[in-house]
């Protein structure tokens, strides 16, 4: 094994390890988001009735757009 041999294999143990750093912070942030969703009532205030009522030139798009599928 020469030196380039080495080096390119140092740099596949640091990237597979750095990609499992990656999938463990990535394994963080869903878990917080999806606890957030959960704890939060933002569903429950914000529903596709109150949008449509807030938007209703967007919502008429929306649902002309949708018809026309």
């Amino acid at each position: 094994m020469d030196r380039t041999d080495v080096q390119l294999t140092q740099n596949e143990v640091g990237a597979s390890n750095a990609e499992h750093a990656g999938d463990e912070n990535l394994e963080d942030l869903v878990r917080t988001l999806h606890r957030q969703i959960q704890d939060s009532d933002w569903l429950k205030e914000n529903t596709a009735e109150k949008w449509m009522a807030d938007n209703p030139e967007l919502a008429k798009e929306f649902f002309k757009q949708d018809t026309e599928k």
